[in-house]
């Protein structure tokens, strides 16, 4: 059996929640920000979380190469996961928060957000010059053979 892989990173700036794609004659997409807003768009804040994720990844692989042949291996579709995110926010619903976070992640570290098994998630509400950001926390779940 493979030794549990586990990843953590954070990720500074407002969190933007989940968001429903919205559908238009071209398909579905996601609305952009208004001019002059400081806040990302949800797929910029998707591409933001990516990055942090792979910067952590490549660190990792640094000082452990063998970590991340301990998740790309031919049963990794298969694999679940465990999630765990601390944000610091303005506003946002409890499952928009995470679920940005997962959506972020699948075809990084999963390959669809259905292999989440077990989820924690801590927000704090916090006044507008204060830190926003969150932190992510994701491993692998020992499954018996």
């Amino acid at each position: 059996m493979n030794a549990p892989f586990r990843i953590r990173f954070q990720v500074d700036g407002n969190c933007v929640p989940k968001q429903r794609a919205q559908v238009g004659s071209h398909g579905a997409y996601y609305p952009e920000r208004g001019p002059g807003s400081k806040r990302l768009s949800y797929p910029d804040y998707k591409e933001q979380v990516q990055w942090e994720c792979q910067r952590a990844l490549s660190a990792m692989l640094m000082h452990d190469p063998d970590a991340i042949a301990r998740v790309c291996n031919s049963s990794s579709a298969d694999r679940a996961w465990g999630l765990h995110v601390t944000a610091w926010v303005g506003s946002g619903d409890f499952d928009n928060i995470a679920g940005s976070i997962a959506d972020a992640l699948q075809g990084i570290l999963w390959s669809n957000d259905r292999q989440i098994k077990e989820a924690h998630q801590y927000i704090t509400d916090t006044k507008p010059k204060e830190y926003r950001g969150v932190v992510v926390e994701a491993w692998t779940l020992t499954t018996e053979a």
